[in-house]
């Protein structure tokens, strides 16, 4: 495909970029009402039973399948609340604080803590993917996996699995 200009190129890698970062939501349908025509908005009848609250409907399945996908499972967000727990629990355990298990830094103390705490978020977590670990961390997947993958070998244990 052979763009005419500079700026032709870069909106197409705009559009490009946007669809596939985006995550597929739900189709909206829009109605044009004209503007003489009044919005009407529908109100529940006081004898109906109250709808659950969605977040917790959704907080009870690990996948949720999304009918834009056509029936591919969509992983549901990893929570920071997990995450942060996990994070505390092993930076109590090394002696550290939290902040210092996320710096960048390789002092042996540091990489032993990080890699406790790839293994202790897949095991605890199996249905989040490295790439989602490792966007917590601010790492690349494959260093997560490294990361369990060392932790697993040192301590000799067994490999947490992917649901």
């Amino acid at each position: 495909m052979q763009l005419a200009t500079l700026e032709a190129q870069r909106a197409h890698y705009a559009a490009v970029k946007n669809r596939l970062n985006a995550f597929p939501s739900a189709r909206v349908v829009k109605r044009i009402v004209p503007a003489n025509e009044p919005i009407v908005i529908p109100q529940p009848t006081p004898d109906a039973a109250p709808l659950p609250d969605p977040v917790s409907i959704v907080a009870q399945y690990e996948c949720v399948v999304d009918t834009t996908t056509k029936g591919f499972k969509r992983k549901i967000k990893p929570s920071w609340e997990q995450f942060r727990r996990v994070l505390d629990a092993v930076a109590a355990r090394h002696g550290l604080k939290p902040f210092e298990v996320l710096n960048p830094s390789r002092r042996q103390k540091f990489v032993i803590a990080r890699f406790e705490l790839c293994y202790e978020l897949r095991k605890a977590h199996p249905n989040w993917s490295y790439s989602q670990i490792g966007r917590m961390l601010q790492r690349d997947h494959t260093s997560i996996m490294h990361g369990v993958y060392q932790w697993a070998e040192m301590n000799n244990l067994p490999i947490p699995s992917g649901e």
